[in-house]
Parts: C-alpha cells; structure tokens; sequence
C-alpha cells in the first residue's frame, strides 16, 4: 500500500501521543517497592528545618550527571521519596523523577499550582494549592486516587508530618493540626497575625513564625501556646536543633533563642534581608541575604564567622552537605563553599535564575531552575550506586 503524507502525518501523531503519553503517565508507588528513610522529605530537609545532610560521598563537585527539562517552573520546594526526587510544576501537576538518572516516573495532577511542594508519609502524598482553589489533599500513591481534601486558606509553605499528625499553615494566621489519614482537625490555632513561613519542629514543640515577628511555640497535642517570643522583625524563617531555636528576621535581624523557655540569648543585625530559612550544622549558622551575601553565625553567641560576596540576589536558602554549604543566586550561579571558612571551592552557572532550594540525598546535589530545569550535580568520577 503506497504511504501518502495524510498516512505519515497519521502515523507521526500516534507516534507522538504513544511517546507523550508515556513519560506523563499517572504515578503510582509499585506495592513491591520499599520504603527507606531519606533525607530530604520535607521543605529544607526534616521537621525541624535545619537544611543539613552529615551522611554521604558528596565531596564539593558540581559536574552535571543528568538534567531534564520539564514542564512548568517550580511552584514550591524540591523533596525527596526514596530513590524519588517531587518536582511541584507551576503547569499544575507534581512531576516524579527517579533521583539516579532523570527519568520520568510519572505525574500527579493537582488541578492547580502545589505552591507547597508534596511530602510524603507512608504511601500518602499531601500538598496545598495557591488561591483562588485554596485546598489541602491527601493522595493515595499506591491507587492514584485522591483520599480526602479540604478547605484551607492560602497555605504558602511546605507542611510536616510529626507522628501522626499533619501539622499544616495558612497565611491567614492559622495553624492546624490534623490526621493524616482522614483530613480530621485535631485542633487550630489563630493568631492575630499572619504566618509566611513553614512551621518546624523540636524539643516536643511546635514553632511557627508571624510577620509581626512573634515566635509561637505551641503544643502539639492541642495547640495551646507554651510561650511566645517577641522578635520585632516579620519572620522570613525558623529552624531548630539540639541546642537552640534561630529566626531569620525579613530586614535581617537574627535571633537565638533558647527552645526550653523562649528566652532570646543572642541578636545579630546583618547588612541585608533575609528572604529564607537558616540551614544549622553543629557549630554555625548560615543564611542568604537577598542583598548578595552568603553568611556564618557562630551558633551560640551569633558572632559572624564569614562573608561570601555572591554579588547577585540570594533568595533560596542555602543548604550543608558534609563540609559544604550549597547555594544559589537568581542570577543562575551555583555556589559550593567551605563551611569552616567561606571560601568558595566551586561554582557552576545554570541557565536561569535559581529560586528554590537545592535539596540532596548525601551524594548528589539536585537543583531546580526558573527555566523548568532539574540538573543533578556532582562528582562524575564518584563511586556512588544505584540502592539494589
């Protein structure tokens, strides 16, 4: 049978939606596949925000392993499932990537921007949606159905999971408390000013920042308010370890607090504002300033320990892997530097401004750009494995 151009045009379409149809297939989690611990599942890393990994081979080198271009810049934060990296798509869907080589596992669609990124607990994904849908969902990744959603009004940031409670936020000023299984409401807080930041958590508490600058600390199991503390400066971002509460104030006012009481130890004015969260290693602190600065805080007195000038515009926070602080620039450049010192060890320009935070298994560095492209960075001369 002779082919005519209608045939081939024929043909190339089919080809086309059977190629597309692939790599955009519902998600699904295999029953078969296992469930580890890892270590970035939630905005910044863990419940309590402290933007750091000890573990892994990462040792500074930022050669590009893979990229993949994708649909829709990022409309919240980068988090990890397993071998899974969760890209939240401003084209309203949750996009999934095998973390080793870029391929695509498949979508989620979320009928509108996942301004908050997805996390996930067991086999239960959850993610708010940006106005005018203004909803909380619970998604079923082993049947692709959706188990329960909800009102909540502008929900800006990432929630957490702490047990069996699903803590998340609304820039109203409301902070819930719910089950994850059902969508229930344990309990809700309202302030009398609105929250901007995620919540994290620490020392059996609940920490949430306000723009009007007032930490809440609050209980758990039924929202009560154990103490607050006063700031005086809107709150960009709060994490938490061991030994100490940090709160990064918007024009750039850092304080320590003591998590015990709420007691202030320490106040640091920085030369700029801060937009995000302070990652927290064992001896340091360490922030973007939007005014071109990457910094170190000594942790318990706030004393700076080192200025690195990136010139451009910081928004994202920076992130600790081993002995290295990872950052980027809304000028696109990637930064590596020495946490004992500042000194700049590498730097790798992308394609396009970077203003979500890199996140990282230990190994690899995996980074989002404005251009909807995720790049992973590292060494390619490493010995890291694909888990069997």
């Amino acid at each position: 049978m002779k082919v005519t151009k209608l045939h081939f045009f024929y043909i190339l379409m089919i080809a086309c939606c059977l190629v597309i149809s692939s790599c955009t297939a519902n998600f699904k989690l295999l029953q078969e596949e296992k469930l580890f611990p890892v270590p970035w599942p939630y905005y910044h890393g863990d419940i309590s925000a402290q933007g750091v990994v000890s573990q892994g081979k990462f040792n500074g080198q930022i050669d590009i392993i893979w990229e993949k271009k994708l649909r829709g810049k990022p409309a919240g934060p980068l988090t990890m499932y397993d071998d899974l990296i969760i890209y939240p798509s401003a084209k309203r869907k949750i996009i999934i990537i095998d973390k080793y080589d870029g391929k695509n596992r498949g979508k989620i669609k979320t009928k509108g921007n996942p301004q908050t990124g997805m996390i996930i607990g067991d086999s239960l994904g959850f993610w708010s949606l940006s106005p005018k849908k203004n909803r909380i969902y619970c998604y079923n990744l082993q049947n692709g159905k959706i188990v329960w959603d909800r009102y909540i009004k502008d929900a800006p940031g990432s929630p957490i999971l702490v047990g069996k409670r699903l803590f998340v936020f609304s820039g109203d000023g409301i902070l819930e408390s719910s089950d994850p299984e059902t969508g229930r409401v344990n309990w809700s807080y309202e302030a009398e000013e609105r929250f901007l930041t995620p919540a994290a958590y620490g020392h059996g508490r609940v920490y949430q920042g306000g723009d009007a600058g007032t930490l809440f600390a609050l209980s758990p199991e039924d929202g009560s308010v154990l103490y607050r503390t006063e700031t005086n400066d809107p709150i960009a971002g709060v994490a938490v370890n061991d030994e100490i509460i940090v709160v990064a104030g918007v024009t750039g006012k850092i304080t320590g607090i003591n998590p015990e009481d709420g007691e202030i130890i320490w106040e640091t004015e920085l030369d700029g504002p801060v937009w995000s969260t302070p990652a927290i290693d064992r001896n340091r602190i360490y922030l973007s300033l939007s005014s071109g600065q990457i910094v170190s805080l000594e942790k318990m007195t706030g004393k700076l320990q080192w200025k690195f000038e990136a010139v451009e515009v910081v928004k994202a926070p920076p992130i600790v892997v081993g002995n290295y602080v990872v950052a980027g620039t809304l000028g696109g450049n990637l930064f590596v530097l020495d946490a004992s010192d500042g000194q700049i060890l590498n730097q790798r320009k992308l394609d396009s401004p970077i203003s979500v935070s890199p996140i990282s298994d230990g190994d690899f560095i995996y980074i989002a750009t404005e251009s909807a492209k995720l790049v992973c960075l590292g060494d390619t001369n490493g010995t890291v494995q694909q888990k069997n």
